[in-house]
């Protein structure tokens, strides 16, 4: 149970893993990209009111992008206010939402230019063939090897940025 970093779009349990680690160019490219994006520190860092296990991942958070050399404002919400800013793309924050995810997740949901939790507006034909190509593939070395350069593009491009992975497990 718990919670490990995020190295890129995979948990480290998924083929598509690429097991880089947080290093400075790392962080550097984090504050370059939320700069590009127009965040002004202090960042707000938007979160489910009525969560407790937001609030206590979020004041975690602050602490840790801290230690990135970013001022983080925490900025509880009411859930469907988090969801239109999402909808609307203009957030007013960088937000911490979750998902759950298969073991064979392609990402497709959140990378393809038509995915249904593509919040981030990411529209790229050819991380959107990649992905067409991942789906139909059938053979598992070659899945793997697309997911890895999945993930590539991902890092490459980095529409969002993934802190943490959930080490629970739930089955339904």
């Amino acid at each position: 149970p718990g919670a490990g970093p995020a190295y890129g779009l995979f948990p480290p349990t998924h083929p598509g893993f690429a097991g880089t680690g947080v290093d400075d160019a790392a962080r550097q490219r984090a504050r370059t990209v939320l700069k590009e994006r127009g965040h002004k520190q202090p960042l707000s860092l938007i979160f489910s009111a009525r969560s407790s296990a937001a609030q206590g991942l979020a004041a975690v958070l602050q602490q840790q992008l801290g230690s990135f050399g970013l001022q983080v404002r925490l900025m509880p919400l009411p859930r469907s206010v988090i969801f239109e800013r999402m909808k609307a793309k203009d957030p007013g924050g960088i937000i911490l939402y979750s998902y759950r995810i298969r073991p064979d997740w392609d990402g497709r949901s959140i990378l393809h230019s038509e995915g249904v939790q593509n919040v981030s507006g990411l529209k790229d034909k050819a991380l959107d063939e990649l992905l067409d190509e991942v789906e139909r593939e059938m053979n598992p070395s070659a899945w793997k090897q697309r997911m890895a350069a999945v993930g590539a593009k991902y890092r490459a491009q980095l529409p969002s940025i993934p802190l943490l992975f959930a080490r629970d497990v739930s089955v339904r």
